[in-house]
């Protein structure tokens, strides 16, 4: 719940979890004739609430020099905030002063881990979880991240009897990572998860746009209807002034046969491009960026599995621009007789280490397999668990 006394609203705005959109909305109103720390500290309790991290950890800045922090509820948004948008070495900079002048409850001993295992700092992550139990505050997260910590120290016994004792009480890893039997667990239950999403995947059953699925190697992107209409023009163009010659396949997440008919349409622009497209219906077409920079790599899965696609494919973020001839990047993967291909990050973050606009896979029977335990893993992300930023690239990692 969030209260917040406005200068214009009389009273106290108070919202259940259904309608904090609408409390940010009055309160960013509010804002506009004065503001006050209940209505900058209920700004940050709404876009945390509703996940709306762009401008979030410069909202949380602007808080704590405006205001400082000064007691727990505050520090607590504050940790929120700082982990959903990904800042742990400014949420741990942050605790640490607050705890310099005031005591230190368990909830910031799980924060104070939760941001060390964000910057990999296992030992010290573990040594926090554990202190957490010993206090008697074992929820899903200090479970979730003491198994991620044995795990990421090589301690795969420890990890297992942790995620055996977190899979108990709760269906999934509050980290989001699925580690020791939860992995096994992810996969057998993601396959069943993708068996159910391949009944809502058709291709285009236009003969001038479904060309040979079988070409040794094919460039793919995915998108929504307002991503597509955003930015398939320009891809294709690029593909059409660097490599026409290489296939294109779209998965597109469309709303109704309204929205097919302008796909269509946008392909006939590049009628000299093998342009196939296969297509899942949402209830809006707007399936939202989590939802289909995932639902890609299941689509592609199922094309491989289902459809008869052969050979290989580049998967590209759909706002990509092709600048020179990619047939090289399949013969120089053929040369090395790489059966899958990632572009591998230096970062702190496990989310990170791969990114997902850039996977290649050669089509055989090692690729394949790789790709149908990512779309599982991915599927018990989306459908037994939620939606959440990252998913697809934890996936590409920890199924590498």
């Amino acid at each position: 719940m969030v209260r917040a006394e406005t200068g214009t609203c009389k009273g106290v705005i108070e919202v259940d979890s259904e309608s904090y959109e609408a409390a940010l909305a009055k309160l960013l109103k509010a804002r506009q004739s004065g503001t006050s720390r209940d209505i900058e500290l209920g700004i940050i309790q709404c876009m945390v609430s509703i996940k709306r991290i762009p401008g979030l950890d410069i909202q949380v800045e602007n808080f704590i020099s405006a205001y400082g922090i000064h007691d727990e509820k505050v520090m607590l948004v504050v940790c929120e905030a700082y982990e959903l948008c990904l800042a742990p070495q400014r949420g741990l900079e942050t605790l640490r002063v607050y705890l310099s002048t005031h005591p230190e409850t368990v909830l910031f001993i799980y924060y104070q881990a939760l941001f060390q295992l964000r910057l990999d700092k296992f030992k010290e992550a573990k040594a926090g979880f554990l202190a957490c139990l010993e206090k008697g505050f074992s929820d899903l997260g200090v479970l979730g991240g003491l198994a991620l910590c044995f795990y990421m120290l090589g301690d795969i016994p420890q990890a297992i009897d942790v995620s055996k004792a977190r899979r108990d009480n709760q269906k999934y890893c509050v980290n989001n990572i699925f580690v020791g039997d939860l992995y096994a667990q992810a996969i057998s239950k993601g396959k069943d998860k993708v068996k159910n999403y391949a009944k809502r995947l058709t291709l285009s059953d236009d003969s001038e746009n479904l060309p040979d699925l079988h070409a040794d190697f094919r460039l793919m992107v995915g998108g929504d209807t307002t991503y597509l209409r955003q930015y398939l023009g320009a891809f294709l163009n690029s593909v059409n002034t660097s490599c026409a010659a290489i296939p294109v396949h779209v998965h597109a997440m469309l709303s109704d046969d309204d929205d097919l008919k302008v796909l269509k349409s946008m392909f006939n622009q590049y009628r000299n491009l093998q342009i196939s497209c296969s297509v899942e219906y949402q209830d809006n077409g707007h399936a939202g960026e989590v939802y289909f920079a995932n639902a890609r790599f299941m689509a592609l899965h199922i094309l491989y599995h289902q459809f008869g696609l052969r050979g290989g494919v580049f998967m590209l973020d759909i706002d990509s621009t092709v600048r020179g001839n990619l047939t090289a990047l399949s013969g120089f993967a053929q040369q090395m007789q790489a059966k899958i291909a990632l572009r591998y990050r230096t970062d702190p973050f496990i989310e990170r280490r791969v990114a997902a606009g850039g996977v290649y896979l050669d089509g055989s029977q090692a690729s394949r397999s790789y790709i149908e335990n990512v779309a599982s893993y991915i599927a018990f992300g989306l459908f037994e668990v939620r939606p959440f930023w990252f998913l697809d690239q934890i996936a590409l990692f920890i199924v590498a």
